[in-house]
């Protein structure tokens, strides 16, 4: 038996979109809080496993420097694998875990997800420790962690699971858990009746889709353990750690309507309260809370102005096309993701929602959205462009809390010219992640999933592989239209900002 259950059966690193610098930024401004700067910054990640979210973060920002500590043995070779592969020199690994780990200076940003909840007490507490150690001034600390009482059915699966799955190898324990989720299925059957049914079957149907390592390390792991908020706001104060805001809120999971935040905040004696409150009615299961060891500034924030400061995101597109933009009729917006929808009336906020949904998932700064809004706009002589564009960012500041759109910190240049190159070629980390992971990942750390048929086109876009030879690789992995399959990607890896 290994030390690490970890290196007997590894954990498939990824992506975690809620842990960009960028996004930390814009919620820590948001609250008041102030910020590291960004033109060289040092990033931590406590327990980054085999790499697959510093990786990305380190390519896309190679003034910056990042080192990852992870106990796995395993883990730290298959990163420095990837390291290697990449040459990237601002980037280094170390075998440790919280506790043990040497570490020089100061780091603007300290990630640590999937980890708090997965561990024995005493090494939470030195995540911490480690954390509050090396947090620089105005850095900002990353913390994730399974959230009571959200995940109380969860672990109702998860202890059915350790019981019928004790013995034998990591993997032989994840293969009998999947067995068991067939048979619990089964007995379950439709899942109609009591509401408790549906609840279960929601949670036999989540585990049942997830792979091997997922069940091994989440759901048979000797530790994981739910935290009611207030106990991690503790344990943080304990430090000398304020709370800032959480990752979450502005994403589906974390979504709270203004009402229910507004009725939270009467009923609650403090904000610690006022969470749980809203972790109770909203069904959370699992928080990314972010830290930092300066207080709050007790001036007024300018949510327009934190806007204006960075880049403006949004992939609301119009339910009805065209949309007339000569007039103050509302038109409709709906995010493709969740379908909920927004209503647009000014012939600004019209023109500006439809510029950003043409270059998403990029974004534009304040002052090239107003360039490129004037720029399509009827002309008025009595107009105010400057006017117009602090409604919209006000306007903006509200449908960024309710998470239909993004604002980052960070200003990202544009990635792309306005022609995809006739013969497309990946540049590294995208060639890196098309070999080894089931996701590409973007300059504002989103990731692109890709299906078994697009991993093989995307492998050969080198440069050397024309349109003609991609549709016939597509077509010889069982793609029936394969034009329309390489057409599709190209276009998108171009807007994704994955093309050399």
């Amino acid at each position: 038996m290994s030390e690490s259950p970890y290196d007997e059966l590894g954990y498939e690193g990824c992506c975690v979109p809620i842990t960009a610098p960028s996004l930390m930024i814009t919620i820590a401004r948001l609250a008041g809080f102030g910020t590291p700067a960004c033109d060289a910054a040092r990033v931590l990640e406590i327990g980054c496993g085999d790499g697959g979210n510093l990786l990305p973060l380190a390519y896309y920002h190679p003034a910056w420097s990042f080192v990852g500590v992870d106990p796995s043995a395993e883990a730290i070779r298959i990163a420095e694998l990837g390291r290697h592969e990449l040459g990237m020199s601002n980037l280094s690994f170390v075998q440790a875990n919280a506790a043990t780990a040497v570490l020089d200076g100061k780091f603007d940003f300290v990630i640590c997800h999937g980890v708090y909840s997965w561990v024995a007490p005493g090494e939470r507490d030195s995540v911490i420790a480690l954390a509050k150690e090396r947090l620089s001034p105005q850095g900002l600390f990353y913390l994730s962690y399974n959230t009571e009482p959200g995940w109380r059915s969860r672990g109702l699966v998860r202890e059915r699971l350790r019981k019928r799955t004790k013995g034998g190898s990591v993997l032989e324990q994840a293969e009998a858990a999947r067995e068991e989720l067939e048979v619990m299925s089964e007995l379950l059957g439709s899942g109609e009746g009591h509401p408790y049914l549906s609840l279960l079957r929601r949670e036999i149907d989540f585990a049942k889709d997830k792979p091997l390592f997922h069940l091994a390390h989440e759901y048979l792991a000797e530790h994981n353990r739910a935290f009611w908020f207030g106990e991690v706001w503790d344990a943080a104060d304990s430090h000398g750690l304020h709370y800032v805001g959480d990752a979450q809120d502005y994403r589906v999971e974390g979504a709270v309507s203004p009402e229910q935040k507004e009725l939270a905040r009467q009923h609650s004696r403090d904000r610690r309260e006022r969470e749980e409150s809203l972790d109770l009615v909203c069904y959370r299961q699992m928080r990314a809370s972010l830290f930092c060891l300066a207080a709050r500034s007790e001036s007024e924030v300018d949510a327009a102005e934190v806007l204006r400061l960075g880049t403006l995101h949004s992939c609301l597109r119009p339910a009805v096309a065209p949309v007339n933009l000569g007039d103050d009729i509302a038109a409709v917006f709906l995010c493709p993701y969740t379908q909920r929808q927004v209503q647009a009336a000014s012939p600004f906020g019209k023109a500006a929602l439809l510029t950003l949904a043409q270059v998403y998932p990029q974004g534009l700064s304040a002052d090239a959205l107003l360039l490129r809004v004037e720029a399509i706009l009827p002309e008025e002589d009595d107009r105010d462009s400057s006017a117009e564009l602090l409604e919209f960012l006000q306007g903006f500041a509200q449908l960024h809390g309710l998470g239909l759109v993004e604002a980052r910190a960070v200003d990202v240049q544009e990635w792309v010219s306005a022609q995809p190159p006739a013969v497309p070629r990946l540049h590294r980390l995208a060639k890196y992640e098309a070999e080894h992971r089931a996701y590409l990942t973007s300059p504002v750390h989103d990731s692109l999933p890709i299906d078994a048929i697009d991993r093989e086109v995307v492998r050969h876009m080198d440069g050397e592989h024309d349109t003609d030879l991609l549709i016939t690789i597509a077509e010889e992995e069982g793609c029936t239209d394969g034009e329309a399959r390489v057409t599709r990607l190209h276009q998108t890896l171009s807007l994704w900002g994955l093309l050399a």
